[in-house]
């Protein structure tokens, strides 16, 4: 998690961390990889969001909080984006 502590956008000093949420439950970044061979399965990780929003102009940075978790699988394509 980064340790921010000006924004990035306009140098405010004023940076709040918050959960972003979607409805009732939080937002998630989903990474699914490749299936396997066998039976087609597909794995995948998920892992909560994480804001820091600038409080003098807004500006918001996601972070997965659970990046180890999102690093253990190999994405299907590089090209998800």
């Amino acid at each position: 998690m980064s340790k921010a502590k000006t924004c990035p956008h306009c140098g405010g000093q004023d940076i709040t961390t918050g959960t972003l949420k979607v409805g009732n439950g939080e937002a998630q970044v989903v990474i699914a990889g490749k299936p396997d061979g066998f039976l087609g399965v597909i794995p995948y990780t998920t892992s909560p969001i994480q804001v820091k929003v600038c409080r003098s102009c807004g500006y918001l940075t996601l972070f997965a909080r659970q990046l180890t978790d999102l690093l253990a699988i190999e994405p299907d394509s590089d090209d998800a984006a």
